[in-house]
């Protein structure tokens, strides 16, 4: 009867996961992450979060000091190990996997690749307690290059990106790398912006995407082809107090076993922050008429999730605020 048993635990609905819990963060040291863990110990759990170097922990303790012993820093320095998260897996109720290179110039898809099916490995054999696992995908394993406004869903996958990682041979560019290994990590499983939590000195320690708007919206010296796009790129967006919200409830549910230009952003600061240098004008009063090519139906996430989404105007206000605080 031990097969029949197999079987039964399969059929049945995933368990959802409680505040108290413990729940297992990797990359804790990055900006998606930072909030997520924020998130969790707001609302009760406790956290075990994973970091390449001791020097990386070392924000983290000092940001969330007040949660006392909820929040425990463990240094894994090679997630693509075999058995790297072996003994981080124990002893905890969930997991979400966010550790995944951005834009780096190391080999980004046998990282996020081998990362993701190691912290699987591991739970499956070591994580007698899981419960759940969220992965933080992103954007790049659904949008594909398109000749017309096009809405992508949790249906699409960017198989192209992946043809086009294997025609570019050993030296593809870093968006393909970036996307191809999104769209590699999340089959093997199967814009974030406003303030910066981790650590951050300066502007050019910005995470790539906090980094995009710093550079586009508030910094008028950037260079001629930055300035034009103000006005001109059209993308989406979202505010990362609610990806961190939503890893949250994608834990707890049992449900769960618009397109924007720069120049939205700084049509909305007025009166204008006070920062240490002009911001980029741009072309006031020019928005978003123009159609984006890109554009996701998060439908699902409010169904399932119940998110309600921050709107631009806040996610601008709260970010320039930090500039403000920062003295940037």
């Amino acid at each position: 009867m031990k097969g029949r048993g197999v079987l039964d635990r399969l059929v049945q609905p995933i368990p959802v996961v409680q505040p108290s819990s413990k729940v297992l963060v990797s990359g804790a040291d990055g900006y998606i992450a930072t909030w997520v863990i924020r998130n969790l110990l707001e609302h009760g759990y406790s956290v075990r979060g994973t970091v390449c170097s001791a020097r990386q922990g070392e924000h983290a303790k000092k940001y969330f000091a007040n949660y006392g012993g909820k929040l425990e820093i463990v240094i894994i320095k090679d997630i693509t190990r075999e058995g790297a998260f072996d003994e981080a897996v124990q002893g905890v109720d969930a997991i979400i996997h966010i550790a995944s290179p951005v834009y780096s110039p190391e080999d980004m898809v046998a990282i996020a690749v081998k990362g993701t099916l190691g912290i699987l490995r591991s739970a499956l054999q070591f994580g007698q307690n899981i419960k759940r696992i969220v992965y933080t995908s992103s954007a790049a394993a659904i949008l594909r290059e398109v000749n017309q406004p096009t809405i992508f869903t949790e249906e699409d996958w960017n198989f192209h990106v992946v043809n086009q990682l294997k025609e570019q041979g050993k030296n593809p560019s870093a968006a393909v790398k970036y996307r191809a290994s999104k769209t590699l990590a999340e089959q093997g499983w199967s814009s974030c912006t406003p303030p910066a939590i981790q650590e951050v000195t300066d502007p050019t320690s910005l995470n790539f995407s906090a980094r995009l708007f710093y550079d586009h919206v508030a910094d008028s010296e950037k260079s001629e082809a930055v300035k034009q796009s103000l006005s001109t790129s059209t993308f989406t967006w979202v505010d990362v107090r609610d990806v961190a919200e939503a890893h949250r409830r994608a834990l707890e549910r049992q449900e769960a076993g618009g397109p924007w230009r720069w120049q939205d952003f700084t049509n909305l600061l007025d009166p204008p922050p006070q920062l240490s240098r002009p911001l980029p004008k741009g072309n006031p009063g020019v928005g978003s008429q123009r159609p984006c090519r890109y554009d996701f139906d998060n439908t699902k996430s409010q169904r399932v999730l119940g998110m309600k989404y921050r709107s631009m105007a806040e996610m601008t206000r709260d970010t320039f605020a930090d500039y403000e605080a920062r003295g940037w």
